[in-house]
């Protein structure tokens, strides 16, 4: 009996799941297969911070990894800037995981990398 009542009680909570709206996509600008987009959100009043550890880096010319910064504006969600590390190497993780202040944006590198534990602060 108790398994019935489990089985019904987790059907009806994953209906309820997918009857949610989650409100809007927010998508990279410049958005490719394999870049983590979403890896790491932070979000402060009306802005994100969102981490893309495998994204191209123009500064490098590789894959080391960015964060795009974005404002709520009239409800949307507006892309404001693209923020690259110039001294980072391919596949760093840099995105990997992020915070935001009022006053700071805080972008490390993954603890796997080379810079171990490297953090850059905006």
């Amino acid at each position: 009996m108790k398994s019935a009542v489990f089985s019904i009680l987790f059907v009806i909570f994953g209906l309820a799941l997918l009857a949610q709206d989650y409100g809007e996509k927010v998508f990279a600008p410049d958005a490719s297969a394999g870049n983590y987009f979403g890896i790491a959100v932070a979000l402060d009043s009306d802005y994100a911070l969102i981490g893309a550890s495998g994204a191209r880096n123009e500064l490098t010319d590789g894959e080391g990894g960015v964060a795009y910064f974005f404002k709520k504006v009239e409800g949307e969600w507006k892309f404001l800037q693209k923020i690259m590390e110039p001294d980072i190497y391919d596949w760093a993780g840099y995105g990997s995981c992020v915070d935001i202040s009022p006053e700071y944006a805080i972008i490390r590198c993954s603890p796997l990398g080379k810079l171990r534990y490297r953090a850059g602060v905006h």
